[in-house]
C-alpha cells in the first residue's frame, strides 16, 4: 500500500546529493515524524524545489512512497525563514543533528516539534541562548522518554547513573563535571536559572546524559562551537 502524505508541516534537517540531479532530503515533520525522501531533479536550472529546501524554514511538504525512502511531491513556505546567525545559527545546527540522530523514522513527536520551532524562534531574537539550548535537550529527553526524576535535596551532592538516575554523592575530589548539586538540578526541573554555576552545571548534565543515547560518534556542531 502506497503512503501519501499532504500538505504535512515540516522543517528540513538537511539534505545530500543523490545521482545526477536530485537530493535526498531529512525532514521533521509535525505528525509523521522523521521522514527521508528523494527531491528528484531539485539540482536542476528549472527544479520545482528550487529556493524551497532551507533549513530553519517552516515548510508544508507532501510525499507519497511504500519504503523508507520516499518521494517527495510538493512543498511551499507556511512562513518566513528565522533569521538565524551567529551562535544562534550553531545552536540550530546541533538541534538538527540531535534530531537527526535521536528521533526514529516515522513515529511522531508534535511536542518535540513545537519545541524545535520555538528554539528557532529564540535563536533568532537572541533570546538567553544557552536557556533555550538547555530547555530543549531537557524536554527532548522527555519527549523520547528518558525524562529525568528530580527526586533530590538541594543541599545534597549527586551523580548521574544510566538506569538509577541521581544517586547520592559523598565524595567529589574528581570528575567534578559530573558532579551536580541538589540546587542546580531543582532549577534544572524548574527551567529557571538565577546562578550562572546553575546553568552551567545543567550543561555538563545534559551532555553527559544524551551522550548515553547519542553512542560513540561525536557531534559534529558540537565540535564546532561548544
Amino acid at each position: 500500500m502506497i503512503a501519501r502524505v499532504l500538505l504535512e508541516p515540516v522543517f528540513v534537517l538537511h539534505h545530500r546529493p543523490y545521482q545526477n540531479s536530485s537530493l535526498i532530503v531529512d525532514f521533521f515533520s509535525k505528525e509523521q515524524g522523521r521522514i527521508t525522501a528523494i527531491a528528484r531533479s531539485a539540482r536542476g536550472p528549472k527544479s520545482r524545489f528550487k529556493g524551497c529546501l532551507q533549513l530553519f524554514s517552516p515548510l508544508l511538504a507532501s510525499w507519497s512512497g511504500r519504503q523508507e525512502l520516499m518521494n517527495l511531491n510538493h512543498i511551499e513556505f507556511r512562513g518566513a525563514a528565522y533569521q538565524l546567525n551567529g551562535q544562534g545559527l550553531m545552536c540550530a545546527f546541533y538541534l538538527n543533528e540531535l534530531l537527526l540522530r535521536l528521533i526514529p523514522r516515522h513515529d511522531p513527536y508534535p511536542e518535540i516539534f513545537a519545541e524545535y520551532q520555538m528554539a528557532l524562534q529564540n535563536f533568532e531574537q537572541s533570546k538567553e541562548i544557552a536557556s533555550v539550548l538547555r530547555k530543549f535537550e531537557k524536554h527532548l529527553l522527555e519527549g523520547l522518554g528518558y525524562g529525568l526524576s528530580f527526586n533530590v535535596n538541594e543541599q545534597e551532592l549527586y551523580r548521574w547513573l544510566p538506569e538509577q538516575g541521581f544517586v547520592l554523592c559523598q565524595k567529589t575530589e574528581n570528575g567534578k563535571e559530573q558532579v551536580f548539586s541538589g540546587r542546580s538540578l531543582l532549577a534544572l526541573q524548574a527551567e529557571e536559572w538565577n546562578n550562572p554555576e546553575d546553568l552551567l552545571a545543567a550543561k555538563h548534565l545534559m551532555r553527559l546524559i544524551l551522550g548515553r543515547y547519542l553512542g560513540q560518534k561525536p557531534i559534529k556542531s558540537r565540535e564546532l562551537f561548544f
